[in-house]
């Protein structure tokens, strides 16, 4: 997954980063789309998804 960052940058998360559950991709995915402010987290892969879960919980 790909995301480009307001200032032209692109974010990549490979799909074993986030798991194979398709609700928690979905909801990750729609989380950065909802808020560009977010998608710096993705400049380190792990850190954005322990941020995703632990929002989550």
């Amino acid at each position: 997954m790909s995301i480009e960052a307001r200032d032209g940058r692109i974010f990549t998360a490979e799909g074993l980063e986030l798991g194979s559950d398709p609700n928690v991709v979905a909801a990750f995915i729609a989380h950065h789309r909802d808020h560009a402010e977010a998608r710096e987290w993705l400049v380190d892969p792990a850190d954005a998804i322990r941020r995703f879960a632990d929002a989550q919980r």
